[in-house]
């Protein structure tokens, strides 16, 4: 029997030795509490001084999970549980971080005053406009934000028909603006890099077709070719029967008429 209550008080010995730390740590989590984190994004600097200027609506998230957005100033404050190191990080597009290895804080006490600067990121898009194969100059490429719709940019194509445009990271449609041509428009996602190949096959737009085929353009020139032919051709008979009959022209024929007078 006295071997039962010595085996008894040692699991009861036992018990007490493993529930005592976890009961320490759960009375630490307990009284870790909350801290507040607090700061300010900004971005560029005002001309002809040394302010930053506040960066408004830039998603703060920490571990992977949004927790505040910064208001008109820039500014954020938020609450998490304290303790450990956290990663935050501030999300707009359009927008970088200028130094994202300073974005790790120690949460033990308040974290008040970060300021952490982003700026501006930049991609390009760049390709070619291309008519039966062979490049086309001139045509107006148009960059509209995909989400608002609003025009971001525009280009011109050069005489070997490329085009090329730098614009901040984001959702973009590339497309087209000609009155005798039309492609279909593309969607293009951008980040920090060049997005190359955004090329348009074009095709003649329905009902602007002239002359065998051709576009108004080059229908005119067509005609102007045709025509500038004829008056060569005119102007090389007429100087051929001058020379074979000189007193048919009209200059001798007045200094004839002057001579008799």
């Amino acid at each position: 029997m006295a071997r039962y209550v010595h085996f008894a008080v040692a699991l009861f010995v036992l018990a007490v030795i493993i529930a005592v730390p976890m009961a320490n740590d759960q009375n630490v989590y307990a009284d870790a509490g909350e801290i507040t984190v607090s700061g300010r994004i900004v971005t560029g600097f005002v001309v002809g001084s040394d302010e930053l200027i506040g960066l408004s609506g830039v998603e703060i998230q920490i571990n992977g999970a949004s927790v505040a957005e910064t208001d008109p100033d820039g500014c954020f404050s938020f609450v998490i549980p304290a303790g450990g190191t956290v990663a935050l990080v501030p999300v707009r597009s359009g927008y970088s971080v200028l130094n994202p290895s300073a974005l790790l804080i120690d949460t033990a006490t308040d974290v008040a005053d970060l300021e952490i600067a982003m700026v501006e990121a930049f991609g390009t898009i760049k390709g070619n406009v291309t008519h039966n194969g062979g490049p086309v100059g001139g045509i107006l490429v148009y960059v509209h934000d995909r989400n608002s719709g609003d025009l971001v940019t525009r280009a011109f194509t050069g005489g070997n028909g490329a085009y090329s445009v730098d614009v901040r990271t984001g959702e973009y449609t590339v497309s087209i603006s000609n009155t005798y041509y039309e492609a279909p428009s593309v969607d293009v996602h951008l980040g920090m890099e060049i997005v190359s190949g955004i090329d348009f096959e074009l095709t003649v737009t329905e009902g602007t077709t002239y002359l065998f085929g051709l576009d108004l353009t080059h229908s005119m020139m067509l005609i102007g070719g045709i025509i500038g032919l004829i008056l060569l051709i005119f102007a090389i008979l007429y100087r051929i029967n001058i020379a074979k009959h000189p007193g048919s022209s009209k200059v001798h024929h007045d200094r004839k008429k002057k001579d008799q007078e």
